[in-house]
């Protein structure tokens, strides 16, 4: 696999996931890419290099589990929500960003303590700045249509 391949098919897929609005209860909004087959909740954020200030990624599956995360090729120091099947946070962690000079990834998992639906990856420190704590409410509507549907 060539890295010209690599940055195509990596810009390729960031333009192709579908976007939804979050609305928090304190007031807050975000606008997200909802990653929801396993191929795109797989490759998440990876290899990014920037996300835009109110923006991130909602991680969407088909039932209620336990879930874990890690920072595998992902570059951006990022926060990690998770939503239960009522869209209310149950729990929120930092995230270490790998390192494009680290010899060795950084295998570092972040498992959810609660049964969750949704992962929501932010900018480290967009909660904090917005007062959003566990407990908080999201409101959002998944998309029906697009080259992210579900089965």
């Amino acid at each position: 696999m060539t890295l010209c391949w690599v940055l195509f098919s990596v810009i390729g897929f960031a333009d192709s996931l579908p976007e939804v609005k979050l609305q928090f209860e304190k007031g807050a909004a975000l606008n997200v890419e909802v990653a929801r087959t396993f191929e795109t909740r797989q490759k998440g954020l990876m290899y990014r290099t920037t996300l835009k200030k109110d923006a991130g990624m909602l991680f969407v599956f088909e039932r209620p589990q336990k879930l874990s995360f890690w920072m595998k090729d992902t570059y951006l120091p990022l926060s990690i929500a998770y939503l239960d099947k009522n869209k209310v946070i149950k729990e929120i962690h930092k995230m270490k960003p790998q390192s494009l000079m680290e010899r060795e990834q950084d295998h570092r998992s972040y498992p959810s303590r609660c049964i969750c639906q949704y992962a929501l990856e932010v900018n480290q420190g967009w909660f904090a700045k917005q007062g959003i704590k566990v407990g908080e409410k999201v409101t959002f509507q998944l998309p029906s249509h697009g080259p992210d549907k579900s089965h």
